[in-house]
């Protein structure tokens, strides 16, 4: 593709943090008749990064409806349904993300996440034990995990896994808050501080 492309231009923008841009550079693509799929696929990523889920949605529907979605794709459309409230939709997506591509530690660790804000800790336990296996190193499975630990009331776990999320990097400003509070509710308002 050559440099100035609006796909090209689209992908960087989201690159950089600049979805408005990225929706920009595709204007004019999405107003043809024949939209290609990536173009979608873009719009999408770029709407659900501009906060605009609900406007994702028709997107992704768009650009799988001749292609199949990778388990990356997936995830992202599953993150896009959850954004819009849509969580049925939000748990399918993920369990294709997962049955695409079983060794994708976040499609698991969303999943584990999406199960504890609904109450369902022995499946989110499941697809946080899955995702620490495949990643047991990995700052976001970490959180995420840690989180669901919080949701079912498991504070001691989630101080665990959240100081081991950051033992080599700095956690993530909600990560750190997360781990104040676990620690408040083992009782160690000093280490909170």
């Amino acid at each position: 593709m050559e440099t100035g492309h609006p796909l090209r231009a689209a992908s960087d923008a989201l690159q950089a943090d600049r979805p408005e841009a990225a929706l920009e550079a595709l204007a004019e693509e999405l107003t043809g008749r024949d939209v290609a799929w990536q173009v979608h696929y873009l719009a999408a990523l770029a709407l659900r990064a501009s906060g605009r889920a609900d406007e994702a949605l028709p997107h992704y529907a768009a650009a799988f409806r001749s292609r199949s979605p990778s388990a990356e794709a997936w995830l992202n459309w599953g993150n896009a349904y959850r954004d819009a409230g849509a969580c049925e939709d939000a748990l399918a997506a993920y369990e294709r993300a997962c049955e695409a591509e079983p060794g994708l530690a976040l499609a698991w660790s969303h999943r584990g996440n999406l199960h504890a804000e609904r109450g369902e800790f022995t499946p989110a336990r499941e697809c946080h034990r899955r995702a620490e296996a495949l990643a047991p190193n990995s700052q976001a499975v970490l959180c995420h995990a840690a989180a669901a630990d919080l949701a079912a009331d498991d504070p001691a776990s989630a101080v665990r896994r959240l100081e081991r999320a950051g033992a080599t990097t700095a956690l993530p400003a909600n990560a750190g808050v997360h781990l104040a509070r676990a620690l408040r509710k083992c009782g160690q308002r000093e280490r909170a501080l």
